[in-house]
């Protein structure tokens, strides 16, 4: 444990020179809560400085940044976006105190959790002893109706900003016990449900196959926005490269994609301000 603590000091004093151009050994002793006394804190800090030398220099009681230094990949751009988009906003984590050096906003408008409280430490139970558990739910086919659902769950996955469960429908026997997908906040309720499994069921895992979708640009794009547009979506040889199950999702949010036949879309019609 103590080499694993160890290694994290070193990487905090990486990230923290890196990102804020030098660690002082109040920083250290700070990120970890006091773990780590003073004279640990300092033997950190000549560690990171001599494990990463074309990054780090000591000057005097500190740890700087070099002049051209090599980035490693443990401290780059793309280590902290991934941070920040996975909520890792922890100084020890990321080397900057969120939000008195970084601003960070986070804005939800939807809800991730099931409505029922408790329902999602049923959900979180079966994925970890990998047991069937029935779902009350209810999706956005015209005249449905919640009902009770036996699954096997299989996975959590977000998709954009939206929690869903991915699961097997127990209940699909005659289409061999198909993949499908759950959004957490549309299940009302969950419960425990007869762990015994049907003969016949080939256990899936949470493998989603890429799809390739043929694009083209809105002909009024500038070329700056096209170039803008192209990097946002990861557009390659006019194609966009997704997982399955998000394709549909992500044509309806970027293009004109109709909802499905069965489906009631649009969910909201924004009122104008004397109506509200």
């Amino acid at each position: 444990m103590s080499k694993i603590r160890d290694q994290e000091g070193m990487l905090f004093v990486l990230r923290r020179a890196v990102r804020f151009g030098k660690v002082v050994r109040g920083d250290v002793i700070e990120a970890f809560d006091g773990d780590f006394r003073a004279t640990k804190a300092s033997a950190l800090m000549s560690d990171a400085a001599g494990r990463w030398p074309d990054t780090l220099e000591r000057r005097g009681h500190k740890i700087a940044l070099r002049p051209n230094p090599k980035i490693p990949p443990e401290a780059s751009e793309e280590d902290l976006m991934k941070s920040l988009d996975y909520g890792q906003t922890e100084f020890r984590r990321i080397g900057l105190r969120v939000p008195d050096e970084l601003g960070v906003v986070v804005v939800k408008w939807t809800r991730a959790l099931p409505r029922q409280p408790g329902a999602f430490s049923v959900i979180v139970t079966g994925l970890i002893r990998y047991r069937p558990i029935e779902l009350l739910y209810v999706g956005l086919r015209r005249n449905e109706q919640a009902r009770w659902r036996r699954v096997l769950p299989i996975t959590l996955e977000k998709m954009g900003d939206q929690w869903r469960l991915i699961a097997q429908d127990l209940d699909d026997g005659d289409a061999a016990y198909p993949v499908k997908v759950f959004v957490l906040p549309r299940i009302l309720d969950a419960r425990a449900a007869d762990p015994k499994l049907p003969d016949h069921i080939i256990r899936q895992d949470y493998s989603d196959p890429c799809a390739r979708i043929p694009i083209r640009l809105h002909p009024a794009l500038t070329p700056d926005q096209r170039a803008a547009i192209r990097h946002e979506l990861m557009i390659q040889h006019n194609q966009i490269t997704v997982a399955k199950r998000s394709m549909f999702e992500l044509l309806r949010r970027f293009s004109d994609l109709p909802a499905r036949a069965d489906a009631v879309w649009p969910l909201i019609y924004p009122l104008a301000e004397e109506e509200s």
